[in-house]
């Protein structure tokens, strides 16, 4: 019964040959012969059957056991996961509802500066308020852009279009729509020759260009370069070749600890310096942008020293 229970089937069985054997040893000792009457050995028999069944309902019920457990660890680990998901939905909405109340509040207060002391404002100083106002729609258009395409991607799947792309042409595109200020305290660099050309969704390397230049401009001090650049790669395997290009953008942020770059592609993940200061976020931006350069068959990812 022990052996069945630890080993199980083949512990059952070596369990009955060990019992027979055993039974039969102290039967020839016993008697002094090695010869088994009939009804000796029938009653070795009914042992062997009773041990037998008693064996199998330990099986079963060791069985039914490990079963219920893994069961239970499966739901611990389901549970664990909802928990994570919903505390990253709590985090998302109170940093999306951050970021849209504070460009809402920013266009809202300029306006009303404008509407009760329009009177006594000088021509320069109307002129910086709608500016002003101006940046905070366009911050908070950019948002709900952000949220939108997001929600989209998540809720449909929509087929990926590859075709030939102009990457530098792709990357001035993407900064004439960007917030015309964030562009002018940011001086950008491109070195990205002309004729370099990829396969790629147009409308996906669009958005990524533009989520991974807003976060440049967003987390680099201000009047810091930033430089786009693309070059061919060799592929894996195959020496010489250039088959792929990489594109890569370059600024001056602060540095993102070696600890942390495994999670900031993850759905609704910042950086816990970020969630505790100034810089607005939703933590969807990286993680789009992933979903998107995987579609069209890249690969994106984070370089930085912490530093």
């Amino acid at each position: 019964v022990v052996s069945t229970w630890l080993f199980r089937v083949r512990g059952l069985l070596l369990c009955l040959a060990g019992m027979l054997l055993g039974q039969w040893i102290f039967y020839s000792f016993s008697v002094g012969s090695i010869f088994v009457s009939l009804p000796t050995l029938l009653s070795f028999f009914i042992e062997v059957l009773v041990c037998t069944f008693v064996g199998l309902l330990i099986y079963v019920l060791r069985s039914n056991l490990e079963r219920a457990d893994a069961e239970r660890r499966q739901m611990v680990v389901a549970y664990e996961k909802l928990e994570q998901a919903q505390q990253a939905r709590d985090q998302f909405f109170a940093n999306a509802t951050h970021e849209l109340r504070t460009s809402l509040t920013s266009v809202s207060g300029y306006l009303d500066l404008l509407d009760e002391h329009s009177e006594i404002l000088d021509d320069e100083t109307r002129t910086l308020f709608l500016r002003y106002a101006k940046e905070g729609s366009n911050e908070l258009v950019s948002s709900v852009n952000t949220i939108l395409e997001t929600m989209r991607s998540n809720a449909e799947t929509r087929s990926v279009h590859l075709e030939p792309v102009a990457v530098a042409q792709v990357v001035r595109e993407t900064m004439d729509r960007l917030a015309p200020q964030l562009v002018r305290d940011h001086p950008t660099r491109i070195e990205i020759d002309e004729r370099v050309t990829v396969y790629a969704d147009c409308q996906y390397l669009h958005q990524v260009i533009r989520n991974l230049l807003s976060n440049a401009f967003k987390y680099s001090p201000a009047r810091s370069p930033v430089t786009v650049r693309a070059h061919a790669v060799a592929v894996e395997g195959m020496p010489g070749s250039s088959g792929q290009i990489c594109i890569s953008i370059e600024d001056c942020g602060p540095g993102i600890p070696p600890s942390e770059q495994a999670r900031i592609f993850q759905q609704f993940a910042r950086l816990d310096r970020d969630i505790t200061g100034c810089i607005q976020g939703t933590g969807i931006g990286l993680y789009t942008s992933k979903q998107l350069v995987e579609e069209m068959g890249g690969k994106i990812w984070v370089e930085s020293t912490g530093v």
